[in-house]
């Protein structure tokens, strides 16, 4: 009986071994389970955070950034290994006014206000963003860091400036014919009389030099009157296929023989689709080069280089690069800078940059302008492609502003 006793005993023992190795490896089976799960909304999270279309960063209490999401990458221009564990300050500036304003807001039941603000990208540019500061709460509830979600404005506030561009337009287009027409008769009097009086003195006399400032001054400010007119009228545009390098090139052609420029001025292209045809009013797109490369000459008076890149994007759309490694803009001068007679970089004033903006959009294109100071200004102008719908378009627009 001893011998059965010890067995039984035995038996149990293994029975409960058995049982508490079962139990173990059930315990392991759920422990690798919870692991795998816990793995997999880890990649949840973060294909959710990669996923938003606004930019999200999320930084500690010290301002370090230890998020910055797909978004963040293609609005800035930085990746995010450039930005992790860096302080915020670095893109974008002091936040401790807007964090306390949040905060404030947080503290009485009330929605955080939006911010607006200035980002730098990697080659100087300055991007418009809105953005909100929201609270990162711990597991205990305490505020343990920020959450920053920002858009980029830049395109919503060029389109609103825009509208206001339009609306005073409307106003100058109703006195520009008659001031205008008011301010030449009187102009063309003086520089004829001055030009009789010119005729009976020597050409070497001191009253001579004199009248020739009165005359070369006469003619800039019927000039001026003269852009105010073509900016302020409604223009009548011939379309037709034009190959934008040749016109770039006439253009070149006629600026060598400027008198604002001279032997350290440099004009060149840089590149170029290898047919660049585009539907255009021939004139007037050469007088859009012509007015930028006049800008780009005064901003640097010294010499200095223009180059234009001729490119075709995946939509078939024509990009025109035109750079100069002139004085550059600073963000507010890039911001008023299509404005009729706004004060320009060389202290210059005038209509031929808004001329340009003009052209441009009955031309059914785009511009948009970086200028970093001291370094230079690139304007890119883009131009649909031809085909039907555009030829069409282009025709109508033609005649609505003919009737």
């Amino acid at each position: 009986f001893q011998v059965i006793g010890f067995q039984i005993i035995a038996l149990l023992i293994v029975s409960l071994l058995s049982l508490k190795l079962s139990e173990r490896r059930v315990s392991e089976s759920e422990l690798d389970e919870a692991a795998k799960t816990l793995a997999n909304l880890r990649i949840l999270h973060e294909r959710i955070i990669q996923s938003i279309r606004s930019g999200l960063i999320v930084i500690d209490f010290e301002g370090k950034v230890h998020i910055f999401n797909a978004a963040a990458e293609e609005i800035t221009g930085y990746k995010a290994s450039e930005i992790k564990g860096k302080r915020i300050e670095n893109l974008f500036g002091n936040l401790e006014e807007s964090v306390a304003i949040s905060l404030q807001a947080i503290e009485k039941g009330e929605q955080p206000p939006r911010f607006e603000g200035d980002i730098i990208t990697p080659e100087g540019f300055a991007i418009h963003v809105g953005y909100n500061l929201s609270p990162l709460f711990s597991e205990n509830n305490q505020i343990s860091g920020l959450i920053i979600t920002f858009q980029d404005l830049t395109e919503v506030r060029a389109m609103e400036e825009s509208v206001r561009r339009k609306e005073r337009l409307a106003a100058v287009g109703r006195i520009a014919a008659g001031l205008a027409h008011e301010i030449r008769n009187p102009l063309g009097a003086i520089s004829g009389a001055i030009q009789v009086l010119q005729s009976t003195i020597p050409k070497d006399s001191p009253q001579n030099a004199l009248m020739e400032i009165i005359l070369r001054e006469s003619d800039r400010l019927n000039q001026i009157i003269t852009n105010f007119l073509t900016y302020a009228r409604p223009r009548i545009t011939n379309f037709s296929e034009v190959n934008v390098q040749e016109a770039i090139n006439d253009v070149f052609t006629l600026l060598k023989h400027s008198p604002e420029v001279n032997s350290k001025h440099e004009f060149y292209i840089s590149e170029s689709d290898p047919n660049p045809i585009i539907l255009a009013d021939p004139t007037q797109l050469k007088q859009i080069f012509w007015n930028l490369a006049q800008n780009s000459i005064k901003a640097m008076p010294d010499g200095g280089t223009i180059s234009v890149a001729i490119k075709r994007l995946n939509d078939q759309r024509i990009k025109i690069s035109f750079s100069d490694t002139g004085c550059g803009m600073s963000a507010q001068q890039i911001r008023n800078l299509f404005e009729p007679f706004s004060q320009s970089t060389t202290g210059g004033i005038g209509l031929g940059l808004s001329i340009v903006y003009q052209i441009v959009k009955d031309h059914g294109g785009s511009i948009n302008v970086r200028s970093i100071e001291g370094k230079g200004t690139t304007v890119n102008l883009e131009f649909p492609p031809i085909n039907y719908l555009t030829l069409t378009r282009m025709r109508e627009k033609s005649n609505q502003k003919t009737s």
